[in-house]
């Protein structure tokens, strides 16, 4: 039983968790979705926009995230006005209060 336990327990540290917003589309993943973000926004790393890593985004940035997901303390970021893969498009608006529904793709590897 031992061994089972930790047999488990090893096949569970070893996953490793990926995720992106797909409804409403995250502006790193737009182009899976929206034709015309393919051509200039084509980012195969859509999957890792996680504020730089746990530890990074809590002990250097004090939990704070860029809007898209990239480190907050990045100089230019590839999906903010300025960086190489801001569009100006904007994906999705909403009315402030209002409820929606969200659709997030996760994996694991």
């Amino acid at each position: 039983m031992f061994f089972l336990l930790v047999l488990i327990f090893c096949f569970l540290t070893a996953i490793d968790g990926h995720g992106y917003l797909y409804e409403p589309v995250a502006r790193s993943s737009a182009w899976l979705v929206d034709s015309s973000f393919r051509e200039c926004c084509t980012w195969p790393n859509h999957m890792e926009m996680f504020c730089g890593g746990m530890g990074h985004q809590w002990n250097t940035n004090d939990g704070k995230c860029s809007i898209c997901g990239e480190a907050y303390d990045k100089t230019v970021k590839l999906f903010e006005k300025g960086g190489a893969m801001y569009k100006g498009t904007i994906v999705k608006t909403y009315i402030q209060g209002q409820e929606i529904d969200v659709k997030v793709m996760v994996s694991y590897f």
